[in-house]
């Protein structure tokens, strides 16, 4: 079973931004990272892979520190720490949603077309709890960049959309 990132109206922080001088396409918008993390219950870990929580968590006697299902709240190996996940989302929509959403009829909202999520990390804790980070590559415009430098550092809220898999052919022209 194939899972793929999403998110909705997710709570996070948004940890650094960073302008790349580099132009990857003929685009003249320069690319920038995003990066972005979110302290989740240790359920949240299927959103990258579905056995990921059983892997790193052990049934415990402790209750969840989080309101996440109760059971896997033990590290397995705790000496493990921080881990990278090689996951890549290309074509993701990704929306900051800022200030009021929506003024004189246009949106407030900074919406990434064609963004790349990747560079996934895990942060396990003991009681079930996880801190899991990301980078988001994009162009958002000049006005767009000046928005997020005012909440850089702050929690706001995050919706990550992945592309729609493609249904391939079945071959069977008639």
């Amino acid at each position: 079973m194939q899972t793929s990132f999403q998110l909705d109206r997710q709570s996070v922080t948004f940890t650094a931004m960073r302008i790349r001088p580099e132009l990857q396409d003929e685009n003249p918008l320069p690319d920038i990272d995003l990066f972005f993390s979110a302290r989740m219950g240790n359920d949240s870990l299927a959103l990258l892979a579905p056995d990921m929580r059983s892997l790193l968590y052990k049934k415990g006697d402790q209750q969840t520190t989080d309101g996440s299902e109760p059971g896997l709240t033990v590290l397995r190996f705790p000496e493990l720490g921080r881990q990278r996940i090689k996951k890549e989302i290309i074509g993701a929509e990704v929306t900051v949603h800022y200030g009021v959403g929506e003024s004189n009829g246009k949106t407030t909202d900074i919406v990434i077309a064609e963004a790349i999520v990747d560079r996934f990390f895990v942060d396990p804790m003991e009681g079930g709890t996880i801190i899991l980070g990301w980078r988001v590559r994009g162009k958002p415009t000049g006005e767009e960049n000046g928005r997020l430098t005012l909440i850089l550092g702050r929690e706001t809220t995050l919706t990550v959309v992945p592309p729609e898999e493609k249904q391939g052919s079945l071959g069977l022209d008639q």
